[in-house]
């Protein structure tokens, strides 16, 4: 049995694409990244995956969080634009709002479960959201079961509320003004306050790198 970790030898970093090696269940998952599961078309999904964080990083900014425990990866969160996560549109409710970022995917590790490690992502990405110049209004999910995405609960209980409700796919929002509730900090509300909420701008789709699968699926996108 593993030994139970302090929580004060936990911090979250930005993600990486080196930490997708440390998350099996995700790292393969392109249900969001690719408009459909054909585009793979026999290419490694965890180097797609890959390619699509560095093309994301490198033009829109940082779009995951980790939580790292005694230096090792240990839960992650992935988010950006809607334009960048073309898979959404196959959801019964699709779109995402235009002034919200979509949070595509929040992951534990089964042995660092029940600590609270998904509630610091969410602080963690919300610390992000606010301090840029293009800050969202919002944040949404799409709930359901499968495909790298959570049950509704899951949601409501980090704060988010049903947007637009659905029998299995309901889509959720958290107004970053609102992130005090998930104890963001008071820094949080303070940036909040003085920032003015701008519709998202959506990214250019990947140019020039990586796969030729990933690049057509990103002009899908537009």
């Amino acid at each position: 049995m593993a030994r139970p970790t302090r929580p004060g030898l936990r911090r979250t970093v930005a993600l990486d694409p080196a930490h997708l090696a440390a998350f099996d269940h995700v790292r393969g998952c392109l249900t969001w990244q690719l408009r459909s599961p054909a585009a793979i078309n026999g290419e490694d999904p965890a180097s797609l995956k890959a390619v699509w964080l560095r093309e994301v990083s490198e033009q829109w900014g940082t779009c995951g969080q980790v939580v790292l425990r005694e230096g090792s990866p240990a839960a992650l969160a992935i988010y950006a634009p809607p334009a960048w996560l073309p898979g959404a549109a196959r959801l019964p409710t699709a779109p995402a709002s235009p002034d919200a970022v979509v949070l595509a995917s929040v992951y534990v590790a089964p042995e660092h479960r029940g600590g609270g490690l998904s509630r610091l992502l969410v602080q963690a990405m919300a610390r992000d959201l606010v301090q840029r110049a293009d800050r969202p209004a919002a944040v949404e999910v799409f709930a359901g079961v499968g495909e790298c995405r959570q049950p509704v609960d899951y949601w409501t209980r980090l704060g988010f509320g049903v947007e637009r409700p659905h029998a299995w796919s309901p889509r959720l929002r958290m107004e970053l003004r609102d992130t005090v509730r998930v104890r963001a900090g008071a820094a949080i509300g303070r940036l909040a306050g003085a920032v003015r909420p701008r519709p998202v701008v959506a990214p250019q789709p990947p140019l020039g790198r990586g796969s030729g699968q990933l690049r057509r699926a990103g002009r899908t996108a537009r």
